[in-house]
């Protein structure tokens, strides 16, 4: 979906039962980084700041562009009944479900980039620099800056003879944020579809008054007090409050 909610596309995808692997056996390392969001807000104020160009590409079945190292079986999929108990599928590259699949990605992505003569952060792993560009990668979306737009139309280029990929164009969505560039060059950040679950999961979609003060002015009881008469999830609430403040802090 959109950071708006509106429904974008379906995937459908062959998956591994990761929980079925054996540590030590078929899968070692599992650690895969992520760009981190104070990062990708300071990248935004430097776009501001210098009037950068940006562009957003999102990797097509990401995890299966790389190769295994470990030698994997899997059970044919539902669908070919006569061959479920005759047959199995040794898999070559990743796919979605194994333990190391993320790691095996990130590694492929980390090394295609360095060959394309960007060098790795010391600082975030995850951030790539060299050429007068920028590279920020969140497990297979990627934001590619620079001052102008041909190295980033070649640097697009070449990741596309290298993987399935789809050029998004100037960034106005990533991971769930709404990004909005305004004519005095600032950028507004909106996470509305996030609010929006949130209000729909605790029952105030279609709250209409509101208030300064919305906790309830009574203390609260002490030991021994009723269970909640709420029927949803209160860490659920809490997360997309955390999600919401460290990502926009609206």
């Amino acid at each position: 979906r959109l950071p708006s909610g509106k429904l974008l596309k379906y995937k459908a995808r062959l998956c591994v039962r990761g929980d079925l692997q054996i540590k030590g056996e078929n899968f070692w390392e599992t650690y895969s980084p992520v760009v981190s969001w104070p990062l990708i807000r300071m990248m935004f104020i430097l776009t501001a700041m210098f009037g950068l160009q940006s562009r957003h590409v999102d990797f097509t079945n990401a995890f299966a562009q790389s190769f295994l190292e470990e030698e994997l079986y899997m059970e044919m999929p539902d669908g070919f009944d006569s061959e479920r108990n005759t047959h199995c599928l040794k898999l070559i590259r990743s796919l979605y479900g194994l333990r190391q699949s993320a790691m095996n990605w990130f590694q492929t992505i980390a090394l295609t980039l360095q060959n394309l003569g960007l060098e790795q952060s010391k600082i975030d792993p995850c951030l790539f620099f060299g050429k007068g560009l920028i590279v920020v990668l969140y497990v297979d979306d990627m934001i590619i800056f620079h001052k102008d737009k041909k190295p980033i139309d070649e640097l697009i280029k070449a990741l596309a003879d290298e993987f399935p990929l789809t050029d998004e164009g100037d960034v106005t969505a990533y991971l769930g944020v709404e990004v909005t560039r305004r004519d005095d060059g600032s950028m507004h950040l909106r996470q509305p579809s996030s609010i929006q679950k949130l209000l729909d999961l605790i029952g105030l979609d279609d709250a209409s008054n509101p208030s300064d003060t919305p906790a309830v002015v009574n203390p609260a009881p002490g030991k021994g007090g009723s269970p909640p008469s709420h029927k949803w999830s209160y860490p659920s609430a809490v997360g997309i409050l955390l999600w919401l403040a460290f990502n926009t802090r609206p």
